[in-house]
Protein backbone atom coordinates (compact mmCIF):
# COMPACT_ATOMS: atom_id res chain seq x y z
CA UNK A 1 0.00 0.00 0.00
CA UNK A 2 1.29 3.81 -0.74
CA UNK A 3 2.04 6.66 1.49
CA UNK A 4 -0.96 8.29 -0.19
CA UNK A 5 -3.42 5.23 0.17
CA UNK A 6 -2.24 4.93 3.90
CA UNK A 7 -3.15 8.40 4.25
CA UNK A 8 -6.82 8.02 2.85
CA UNK A 9 -6.89 4.92 4.85
CA UNK A 10 -5.93 6.57 8.05
CA UNK A 11 -8.11 9.82 7.41
CA UNK A 12 -11.31 7.41 7.06
CA UNK A 13 -10.34 5.68 10.64
CA UNK A 14 -10.19 9.06 12.27
CA UNK A 15 -13.38 10.13 10.69
CA UNK A 16 -15.39 6.76 11.86
CA UNK A 17 -13.51 6.70 15.44
CA UNK A 18 -15.30 10.17 15.92
CA UNK A 19 -12.23 12.54 16.24
CA UNK A 20 -13.39 15.73 17.00
CA UNK A 21 -10.68 17.94 15.82
CA UNK A 22 -9.55 16.18 11.92
CA UNK A 23 -6.33 18.28 11.44
CA UNK A 24 -3.90 17.92 8.95
CA UNK A 25 -1.35 17.77 12.25
CA UNK A 26 -3.25 14.87 13.92
CA UNK A 27 -3.63 12.99 10.88
CA UNK A 28 0.52 13.37 9.94
CA UNK A 29 0.87 12.61 13.44
CA UNK A 30 -1.03 9.09 13.28
CA UNK A 31 0.35 7.89 10.50
CA UNK A 32 4.08 9.36 11.73
CA UNK A 33 4.88 11.29 8.76
CA UNK A 34 5.59 14.85 8.14
CA UNK A 35 2.88 17.84 6.73
CA UNK A 36 5.36 18.18 3.99
CA UNK A 37 4.24 14.65 2.85
CA UNK A 38 0.93 14.79 3.30
CA UNK A 39 1.45 17.76 0.86
CA UNK A 40 3.45 15.96 -1.47
CA UNK A 41 -0.40 13.86 -2.18
CA UNK A 42 -2.84 16.44 -1.35
CA UNK A 43 -3.52 20.30 -1.56
CA UNK A 44 -5.33 20.22 1.58
CA UNK A 45 -7.97 18.16 3.61
CA UNK A 46 -10.92 18.85 1.16
CA UNK A 47 -8.66 17.77 -1.26
CA UNK A 48 -8.00 14.67 0.40
CA UNK A 49 -12.21 14.17 1.28
CA UNK A 50 -12.51 14.89 -2.68
CA UNK A 51 -10.34 12.37 -3.32
CA UNK A 52 -11.89 9.54 -1.22
CA UNK A 53 -15.35 9.98 -2.51
CA UNK A 54 -14.31 9.61 -6.25
CA UNK A 55 -12.27 6.61 -5.20
CA UNK A 56 -15.22 5.25 -3.37
CA UNK A 57 -17.41 6.36 -5.79
CA UNK A 58 -17.21 7.73 -8.53
CA UNK A 59 -13.79 5.61 -10.21
CA UNK A 60 -15.97 2.91 -11.31
CA UNK A 61 -18.71 4.86 -12.41
CA UNK A 62 -16.51 7.13 -14.58
CA UNK A 63 -14.86 3.94 -15.75
CA UNK A 64 -17.89 2.10 -16.70
CA UNK A 65 -19.19 5.41 -18.54
CA UNK A 66 -16.25 4.58 -21.16
CA UNK A 67 -17.24 1.28 -22.32
CA UNK A 68 -18.85 1.40 -25.48
CA UNK A 69 -22.59 0.38 -25.15
CA UNK A 70 -23.11 1.54 -21.62
CA UNK A 71 -24.61 4.80 -21.79
CA UNK A 72 -28.42 5.69 -20.86
CA UNK A 73 -29.49 2.14 -21.18
CA UNK A 74 -27.74 1.19 -18.52
CA UNK A 75 -27.89 4.23 -16.00
CA UNK A 76 -29.89 1.65 -13.90
CA UNK A 77 -27.19 -0.50 -13.38
CA UNK A 78 -25.04 2.79 -12.87
CA UNK A 79 -27.25 4.00 -10.34
CA UNK A 80 -27.80 0.81 -8.27
CA UNK A 81 -23.57 0.87 -8.39
CA UNK A 82 -23.10 4.08 -6.98
CA UNK A 83 -26.04 4.04 -4.29
CA UNK A 84 -24.70 1.13 -3.16
CA UNK A 85 -21.48 1.96 -2.42
CA UNK A 86 -22.79 5.07 -0.37
CA UNK A 87 -24.51 2.66 1.83
CA UNK A 88 -21.93 0.24 2.26
CA UNK A 89 -19.52 3.12 3.90
CA UNK A 90 -22.91 5.09 4.77
CA UNK A 91 -21.50 5.71 8.70
CA UNK A 92 -18.51 7.00 7.09
CA UNK A 93 -20.43 10.02 5.14
CA UNK A 94 -23.04 10.74 8.09
CA UNK A 95 -19.58 11.29 9.77
CA UNK A 96 -17.92 13.06 7.00
CA UNK A 97 -21.19 15.46 6.58
CA UNK A 98 -21.07 16.40 10.51
CA UNK A 99 -17.81 17.07 10.73
CA UNK A 100 -17.80 18.98 7.10
CA UNK A 101 -21.53 20.31 6.78
CA UNK A 102 -22.44 19.68 3.23
CA UNK A 103 -19.14 19.16 1.67
CA UNK A 104 -20.17 15.50 0.96
CA UNK A 105 -23.17 16.92 -0.81
CA UNK A 106 -20.88 19.44 -2.71
CA UNK A 107 -18.27 16.54 -3.85
CA UNK A 108 -21.24 14.37 -4.78
CA UNK A 109 -22.82 16.77 -6.97
CA UNK A 110 -19.82 17.51 -9.21
CA UNK A 111 -18.77 14.31 -9.67
CA UNK A 112 -22.21 13.23 -10.89
CA UNK A 113 -22.39 16.18 -13.33
CA UNK A 114 -19.30 15.00 -14.68
CA UNK A 115 -20.26 11.39 -14.81
CA UNK A 116 -23.90 12.55 -16.40
CA UNK A 117 -22.20 14.63 -18.60
CA UNK A 118 -19.80 11.63 -19.67
CA UNK A 119 -23.33 9.41 -19.87
CA UNK A 120 -25.24 11.02 -21.81
CA UNK A 121 -22.83 13.61 -24.35
CA UNK A 122 -23.55 13.38 -27.56
CA UNK A 123 -20.66 12.77 -30.05
CA UNK A 124 -20.13 15.67 -31.90
CA UNK A 125 -22.25 18.41 -29.96
CA UNK A 126 -21.70 21.13 -27.66
CA UNK A 127 -23.00 21.28 -23.82
CA UNK A 128 -25.50 23.56 -24.14
CA UNK A 129 -26.92 21.51 -26.86
CA UNK A 130 -27.19 18.46 -25.31
CA UNK A 131 -28.86 20.09 -22.42
CA UNK A 132 -31.86 20.46 -24.63
CA UNK A 133 -31.83 17.21 -26.74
Amino acid sequence: MTIKDEIKKSFICMVSENEEKMTISSLCQRLNISRKTFYKYYNDKYDLIHQIIYDDIFEYLTYLSKIEGVKADDSIFVLTSMYTRIYENREFYKKLNLMETNLFLDIFYEETYKLNKSLFTKEGKEEAEWEYQ
